[in-house]
């Protein structure tokens, strides 16, 4: 069976079946290596376009569905292939999708299971930048 997340070797992971190009290990991008607020989150993306990470000028911020697609539920804690690194499993990973009936909620997800949950857009959350490469 073909392997369908490919290590680029530049701190991205691709995965072939969605189209999507993810940032492998958050922890070693100082503003991904620790908790933030959604709007700060918001800004160290625009930082990393700014910069043109790995080349690259459109990240952002996942949605549910794809966030939800690099789950992996053979594996517990963290709920996701070891090809990603440093991933947090207590810790909420911040969507780009509002909780429409709610504004001041965002859906996130926790790779302990990789259950899916509301959080306030005051709270502190983790985040694993994409880009769309399809």
């Amino acid at each position: 069976m073909e392997e369908m997340l490919l290590d680029n070797g530049d701190n991205t992971i691709t995965d072939k079946g969605t189209g999507l190009q993810w940032i492998q290990d958050h922890t070693i991008i100082p503003e991904f290596a620790k908790e933030a607020t959604p709007t700060a989150i918001v800004e160290a993306i625009a930082g990393l376009n700014r910069q043109r990470y790995a080349g690259c000028e459109n990240w952002r911020l996942p949605t549910r569905k794809e966030l939800l697609s690099i789950v992996d539920i053979t594996r517990f804690a963290p709920a996701i292939n070891p090809i990603f690194k440093n991933i947090r499993s207590d810790i909420w990973y911040l969507t780009s999708d509002p909780v429409v009936v709610f504004p001041l909620l965002v859906w996130c997800v926790v790779f302990l299971r990789g259950d899916v949950n509301r959080g306030a857009v005051d709270e502190l959350f983790f985040a694993l930048p994409v880009r769309s490469i399809k």
